[in-house]
């Protein structure tokens, strides 16, 4: 049941700031999605629940899109070459964001990978995920695209 479920921030608040370049170069701001609900997904190549769970984020996002929902990937502490791979492999095409030496994700508030948060069209931190879920299902979906319909 639990790889259904997202867990209400409590309280709600400010999402910390996020600038890292995308695996093109391109510079990604949180502020750039401000209006906008934000899946963020902090991951690992060589984390296996991450790699298992990411196949389920694309059908996600392939389902949010047209409600203006975002999906971001952080790939922490990873090598680019090896992130590139599993993007090959996985079929994965939204946003991956680097962040090599992890200072970045440190700001975030998790103990372990994958860790998802769900931002609100203000940047709050409105819901999170420790662990592995199953994103592409209708009780996930219906409860991101509520939240985008809702602000």
């Amino acid at each position: 049941m639990r790889l259904f479920q997202l867990e209400q921030a409590t309280p709600v608040v400010p999402a910390p700031g996020l600038a890292l370049p995308g695996l093109d170069g391109t510079m990604h701001q949180l502020s750039d999605y401000q209006g906008q609900v934000v899946v963020i997904n902090f991951w690992s190549t060589w984390c296996a629940p991450c790699r298992r769970e990411m196949p389920a984020l694309e059908k996600a996002w392939q389902r949010l899109k047209p409600a203006g929902v975002v999906v971001l990937a952080v790939a922490m502490q990873d090598d680019p070459e090896m992130v590139r791979r599993f993007l090959q492999e996985s079929g994965v095409t939204f946003p991956i964001l680097l962040d090599q030496d992890g200072k970045a994700s440190q700001q975030w508030s998790f103990s372990g990978i994958p860790a998802t948060f769900v931002l609100d069209k203000r940047s709050r931190i409105i819901y999170r995920a420790m662990g592995l879920r199953e994103w592409d299902s209708d009780e996930i979906i219906h409860r991101l695209i509520e939240l985008a319909e809702r602000e």
